[in-house]
């Protein structure tokens, strides 16, 4: 039996209104960043004070991602019924996005 050959790595980030009447998804490829420099670089120093001496170079994570779709509801803004309507945008292969229509 062949095993699969994985595809890149996939990642979705998606934030909710308190309400519950308004959402936003982004999607796209994560790449993990390793560089310590660079990930020490995206901390602010003043972090440091808060944290243990030596914490964030021992524990940062820093996932980079390339987003390529976005979804957005918002109840009374995107299409209804039940407040079940999306908005969705997706990069169209030229560097640029498009609408992507829900029905």
């Amino acid at each position: 039996m062949d095993a699969a050959v994985p595809g890149p790595a996939r990642l979705t980030l998606a934030y909710q209104h308190d309400s519950g009447d308004a959402y936003v998804a982004l999607g796209g490829s994560a790449i993990l960043l390793e560089d310590r420099d660079e990930m020490r670089g995206l901390w602010p120093d003043r972090m440091d004070a808060l944290f243990p001496p030596g914490f964030a170079d021992a524990n940062m994570i820093v996932v980079r991602v390339e987003v390529d779709r976005i979804e957005v509801h918002a109840r009374g803004v995107t299409r209804e019924p039940f407040g079940h309507g999306r908005t969705l945008i997706e990069r169209n292969g030229a560097g640029g996005w498009r609408f992507v229509p829900d029905f």
